[in-house]
């Protein structure tokens, strides 16, 4: 039934990714968390903490509308490609319920503002595919990712996402791979250069050196992690081994588009299990490709009984933590 409903229309499809997030962040307008920003993660997080003394319901306000946006944006990567013709706005919605599991989190938090300039990226280099010199848009995925790392530093390492992508879209001139290492490095030399005239300079090394480490994390988990996370990997598991079963199938620009979301998944899976950075935040940064996998597969499942299942237990998980 609500997979009917999202391919119903143009308004309807709207309407509903509206109700739905409207819905979803109830208790926090009602019981509104404060802000969260840890300390360490970025000069970018350390701005907002300490100059922005938001009341805690315009926080949430605000991260609201914010994420809405994102998902309209995450809604116009994906409007030129034909997989999600029938219906553009469930990635949208897929996106918006991942977004919204944790009650602790429906406010301002630095992965919130991350995830924006990542999914920036992932339009850079959708729109890099079949180029004949795709410099801009090597240059701008690169940026992005540089601008995301101070909010969270350790979306840096996303640059090696933009490598892969490369491969994955025969991007094989050097002038492209130097390009994105510029793109990268620009924002970098523009703080630096900043904090160097300021006589700040010992602020870059604390947060950006000193600070990156590789040791494994420990995880806590809360009760919205036991609801969520068992039916948020079913769903993704079974997207995922639809599309790799069905990859054949599809035409090229597809089985490239979503390659490049599998790589972004399985970057940011590697982050999460090795390193040692806040794993309450860091789980926020496979939402975006997850969303365009699971989106895939509500769009393209024949068997509609089961997808429409899955897609109402994804709802209820995010709904019981919400409520009870």
């Amino acid at each position: 039934m609500f997979l009917r409903i999202f391919r119903s229309g143009y308004y309807t499809d709207v309407l509903m990714f509206l109700l739905i997030s409207a819905l979803l962040w109830i208790p926090a307008f009602i019981q509104p968390p404060y802000a969260y920003f840890p300390s360490g993660l970025g000069l970018g997080s350390e701005f907002i903490r300490d100059n922005l003394q938001l009341p805690a319901i315009i926080a949430v306000i605000l991260a609201f509308v914010v994420l809405i946006v994102q998902a309209v944006v995450l809604n116009f990567v994906l409007a030129g490609n034909p997989a999600f013709s029938k219906s553009l706005f469930l990635p949208a919605v897929i996106y918006i319920i991942s977004m919204s599991h944790n009650p602790e989190l429906l406010t301002l938090h630095p992965l919130l503002i991350a995830n924006f300039f990542l999914i920036f990226s992932f339009k850079n280099l959708f729109n890099a595919y079949e180029k004949p010199q795709a410099f801009r848009e090597a240059f701008n995925a690169s940026f992005w990712i540089s601008v995301a790392s101070f909010f969270y530093y350790p979306a840096a390492f996303y640059i090696v996402f933009i490598w892969v992508s490369f491969f994955i879209f025969r991007i094989n001139t050097w002038r492209e791979w130097l390009i994105s290492i510029i793109g990268f490095c620009a924002p970098y030399f523009f703080l630096v250069l900043f904090l160097f005239l300021s006589d700040q300079l010992n602020i870059f090394e604390s947060y950006y050196i000193q600070g990156i480490s590789w040791s494994g994390l420990t995880f806590n988990f809360g009760f919205h992690d036991y609801v969520f996370w068992p039916v948020f990997l079913l769903v993704l598991m079974v997207s995922l081994f639809k599309f790799i079963h069905e990859r054949v199938d599809k035409v090229i620009n597809i089985r490239k588009s979503f390659s490049v979301a599998i790589a972004f998944l399985i970057i940011s899976g590697i982050m999460l299990l090795c390193n040692g950075f806040n794993a309450t935040l860091q789980e926020f940064l496979i939402f975006p490709s997850a969303a365009i996998i699971i989106g895939f597969y509500f769009i393209e499942s024949e068997k509609k009984f089961i997808s429409e299942l899955f897609f109402i237990l994804l709802i209820v998980a995010v709904a019981v933590i919400k409520f009870l």
